[in-house]
């Protein structure tokens, strides 16, 4: 195969995947919560793709989650949850805002993302900005 040709197919696989990889981007869609130091939500609003340009905040405790994550804010006991994981949010004072439950529960990183972990719920990402974090087994509850 000719040089030429190589690079032309080349040019091609890179576009394609640069374009799905952007497209997958965009299929994201976000629930964010903000959260006053008494852990009441003041503001929500959601979106695609999560920018960190499109908000600036400043020490406000705030949850950006994936959607199809879905809180749970009510007395948190083992009945609660049916998944083997919980993560508990709370403001940076110590108040409870919510909690999440999954099989699968992890810390990555946030990357550009100040003051913000990523927590991996059953392969959907939650953002936690200012706000403290617990991840607990759910056999630990009573």
């Amino acid at each position: 195969m000719k040089l030429s040709k190589r690079i032309a197919i080349i040019c091609v696989l890179t576009f394609v995947c640069l374009t799905m990889h952007n497209l997958a981007r965009l299929i994201d869609t976000y629930n964010v919560s903000f959260y006053t130091n008494n852990g009441k939500c003041f503001l929500s609003a959601s979106g695609r793709h999560y920018d960190p340009h499109q908000i600036e905040n400043f020490g406000t405790p705030t949850i950006f989650a994936e959607d199809g994550l879905e809180p749970i804010a009510d007395n948190i006991t083992s009945d609660s949850f049916d998944k083997s994981q919980i993560v508990v949010v709370q403001t940076q004072s110590g108040v409870p805002i919510c909690a999440y439950s999954g099989d699968s529960v992890y810390c990555d990183t946030a990357e550009n993302l100040p003051n913000t972990t990523k927590v991996m719920v059953d392969g959907k990402a939650l953002y936690v900005h200012c706000a403290n974090f617990q991840i607990i087994d759910n056999a630990l509850l009573k």
